[in-house]
């Protein structure tokens, strides 16, 4: 059974199918031929697709040329098998969605919808603490004003997620300013209605849970940051702003909701730290660059290996 990073999505087994068929013909195209057969607007958009391939080692690539390319014994294997590819899978559940889905399941008749508009400023750093919410729809950013007075972004927050969730117990400040970047819908939990449900057993075990997951998820950032390679934040930052997988070809998109290199600064990284470590995906048949903030994922079991890190359990 191939591993993983070698199965092939349907759009893969596709071309890889046509390469063939070419190859027996005797014929090769090029990367204008084959993105102007199946409909890709770019040039670059083929020769990503046949980087993906040959990291898996179905088609060699010499030169990097198109017309030089040659299926492999891998590759046709690929084809030959019975066993039909593996479905696309989008990524990975957060952990912590999945358990704010169990806390709100509890919590939820002390919930109040409510929306806000991109750019309001849901609570400012040493705001005393008097409300949480679980995002439905939109994103938020957190920021932080270091002793010098510049403000830098912390973290990145979508649907499924809980913020500002802990400073509610001890009722001080919350750590950091939360702006809203898109438009936001979210349920809203008052800090009253917490301490209330802190007497119901259930619920109170549920919130611990949410606190050892983020404290694990801590963890991990602190792991990557200490990684001497940026490309493992980069891969963690783009799977958590992965959206839903493409039942048509069985790609995933990723859309950056700010600029890269504010998002950079969130990781802890340069711009142009970030922009090679991009450039590092790309060149591995990982990634394709749609556009400016949007960019195709081509392999996601190997986008997912980049950025694991190591399990502090």
């Amino acid at each position: 059974m191939p591993a993983p990073s070698a199965v092939l999505t349907p759009l893969q087994r596709k071309l890889l199918g046509f390469l063939q068929a070419c190859d027996q013909k005797g014929t090769r195209p090029s990367y204008r031929e084959l993105a102007a057969g199946f409909g890709w607007k770019a040039v670059g958009t083929a020769r990503d697709h046949l980087r993906a391939l040959a990291a898996k080692g179905c088609v060699e690539l010499p030169g990097g040329r198109a017309r030089s390319l040659r299926v492999t014994a891998q590759g046709k294997a690929q084809l030959q098998a019975k066993a039909e590819a593996m479905p696309a899978q989008g990524p990975g559940p957060d952990p912590v969605a999945g358990l704010a889905q169990d806390l709100v399941a509890l919590l939820a008749p002390r919930l109040t919808r409510e929306q806000f508009r991109a750019g309001t400023c849901l609570w400012r750093e040493g705001d005393p603490a008097k409300r949480c919410i679980i995002i439905d729809r939109g994103r938020i950013m957190a920021f932080r004003q270091l002793p010098s007075g510049r403000t830098v972004p912390t973290c990145l927050r979508g649907p499924g997620e809980i913020v500002g969730f802990p400073p509610l117990f001890d009722g001080a400040g919350y750590p950091t300013t939360v702006q809203v970047l898109e438009d936001l819908e979210a349920r809203v939990l008052e800090r009253a209605d917490l301490l209330d449900a802190v007497q119901d057993g259930p619920t109170a075990l549920l919130m611990f849970k949410v606190f050892a997951t983020r404290l694990r998820e801590v963890f991990k950032v602190v792991e990557q940051v200490s990684h001497r390679s940026a490309v493992p934040r980069v891969a963690s930052a783009l799977l958590a702003l992965a959206g839903e997988t493409s039942a048509k070809g069985g790609f995933t998109l990723v859309s950056l909701p700010l600029a890269a290199g504010t998002l950079a600064t969130a990781l802890g990284l340069a711009p142009e730290t970030f922009s090679r470590a991009v450039a590092q995906l790309i060149a591995e048949g990982i990634l394709h660059r749609l556009s400016l903030r949007r960019f195709q994922v081509l392999d996601l079991a190997r986008l997912r290996g980049h950025a694991e890190v190591v399990d502090l359990s």
